[in-house]
Parts: C-alpha cells; structure tokens; sequence
C-alpha cells in the first residue's frame, strides 16, 4: 500500500501540469484541433503560412489530451491488476510496472511540452506565455491590387436610392472584394462570431444568401463581435433588389440577444433621422437607427422578426 501512495503522490502533483497542458481551449474542441478538425478549414489560396501554424498547433493539442486519456486508462488498469492480484506476486510486479512506465511516459510527454513553453517563451520575450494559443491574422494587402484575394472592397459611395419608408441610402457596387456563402461562414466561425449552438447563417426570408457578401461586411461582424463580446447570427445578407443586393448591407438577429442590444445602445449614438429613438418607417416596418464613430447604420428593426439592419459604409474598429 505504501509503495501505491508512493507512485500516486507525483502523479498527483503533477495534475495541475496535465490540466494546464490539455485543457488550454474548450474541453470540446480538445480532440478536433480548434473545434472544426485537425485540418484547418482553408482552400487554395486562403492558405497561409499561419495555417500550418495552426496545424501543429492542432496536432500538439490531440497528442497532450489523447495522451492524458490513455494514462488515465492505464492508471485504471493497473489498479485492476493490483487489487484483484490477492497472493499472485507476478501480477502485483505487473501492476508495479504499468504504474512506472505510464507515469513516466506522462512525465516525458509533459516535460517536452513545458520545455517549449519555455523556450518560446524566452525567444518571444513574453514571460511564461501560452505558445499554442496561435491568432490567425491576414496579411496586409497592397493598395495596389484591390481585387486581390482578401483585399478590402473600396469605401462604398453613398446614393439617394430608398427601400421604402423614409429611404435608405445604399452603398453603389463594386468590383471585387467579395466572399461566397461558405468562405463567408469560415470566416465568420474561426472569428468566433458564430458557432456551437449559435448557427452562422438562419436565412428568414426565400433567396438570401452570403455569397456575394462583401469583404469589409463582414470585417465588421468581427469587429461588431468582438466589441460586444457576443456571438449572433446573421439572418439575411444578399438577396435580389434593394439595398441587400449590393453586399454592404446585413441582417442580424436581435432577439434573445441583450449583450448584443446593449452593446449597440449604449456606445452608439442615434442617427440624425431618429434623433430621440422614436421609430420611423424603415423598409416597410419601423426602426430606430443608430451610428458608429464611422458613419455605419444599425437600424433596430421591429415585428415579427426583430434584427439589426447594418450598412457597411466603412470598417471602423471599436
């Protein structure tokens, strides 16, 4: 019994090492990279350097969790041995050595990676930092290639077309600077705007769709999320006729979503068009409109389904 608590005392100290090692995302995405497989979700020449990055990054994640799965197991197993051994000697001797050679081999796995850490830690200059925690950021585009994949679309010009109501000015298109439905879902999940129980996309009306959507809208969903802090979904963004056409407009839903409302309410001011929050007639229902520090509409749609009508005039960070 002794020689049991002897080999059960390191492996309980270094518990917390295990913990800190495996459990550095959410426990759900442990065992599928960062939460969509061990491959990152890139195609062609949406591939960056920061995907294979990633990739490891994925890799070394599945090997510490599987790791600690297995040592688990075989912790398990050897405690069967030991206490089912009764007067056999050569099985207590077994069990002995499951007990040795796990904990070992848990060790070297654990060792290796705090190793890293370190080192990384050292050569970046960022103390004890977790260097598997890889931020994916795109890589500046020339103002000389505007129709470059991932180049922002250019500033949309503001014209006098209505949707109905009291009239909403729409951006003009623009050649370029655009995603199609699934790189515009990619992009919005590996953001985290969306994803789990929140869907990326609930279409509420026939024909809307992502494809289309310009470069910089959804620059903004990021920047919109990351604000709030807050994950939402976008229910309609380019549909046939109207202002949604042109990409630099998008719906987003409003309902059941206060940390999303609030944001939007408290750090925006109304638009000059409601100047005391009273609702006017807004593409054939009522809104109250609000302005970012960089001209772009939230318009807080009422009925029976409630959204946040957003125009993309330019990308403001908040």
């Amino acid at each position: 019994m002794k020689k049991i608590l002897i080999l059960l005392l390191p492996i309980l100290f270094f518990m917390p090492l295990v913990a800190f090692a495996a459990v550095q995302q959410d426990p759900s995405a442990l065992l599928s990279g960062s939460g969509g497989g061990l491959v990152p979700q890139c195609e062609g020449a949406e591939c960056k350097a920061c995907d294979i990055s990633e990739l490891a990054n994925n890799v070394i994640n599945f090997a510490v969790a599987f790791s600690v799965i297995v040592a688990t197991l075989m912790f398990a197993y050897a405690g069967i041995l030991y206490v089912t051994a009764a007067s056999k000697p050569d099985q207590v001797k077994k069990a002995h050595g499951v007990f040795i050679n796990v904990f070992v081999g848990l060790c070297i796995v654990l060792t290796a990676w705090l190793l890293v850490n370190i080192t990384f830690s050292v050569l970046t200059g960022k103390n004890i930092t977790i260097w598997t925690h890889i931020d994916c950021i795109s890589a500046p585009v020339s103002g000389a290639f505007p129709d470059a994949p991932g180049a922002p679309a250019p500033r949309p010009q503001v014209t006098g077309g209505t949707r109905g109501g009291a009239g909403q000015p729409s951006p003009t298109a623009s050649v370029g600077g655009v995603y199609t439905h699934d790189q515009a879902i990619r992009q919005l999940e590996r953001a985290g705007v969306c994803g789990g129980a929140v869907p990326c996309f609930a279409p509420q009306s026939r024909g809307a769709s992502l494809a289309g959507i310009r470069v910089r809208t959804v620059d903004q969903l990021i920047e919109l999320h990351q604000g709030c802090g807050c994950q939402f979904t976008v229910t309609s963004a380019v549909r046939a006729g109207g202002a949604h056409a042109t990409g630099f407009k998008v719906d987003v839903r409003s309902n059941n979503n206060p940390a999303l409302n609030n944001y939007i309410e408290q750090n925006f001011q109304y638009d000059p068009r409601t100047p005391r929050g009273v609702a006017i007639p807004w593409g054939g229902q009522r809104a109250v409109l609000y302005n970012d520090r960089c001209g772009n509409v939230y318009a807080k749609e009422f009925g029976s389904q409630p959204h946040w009508d957003i125009q993309v005039n330019s990308l403001c960070v908040f």
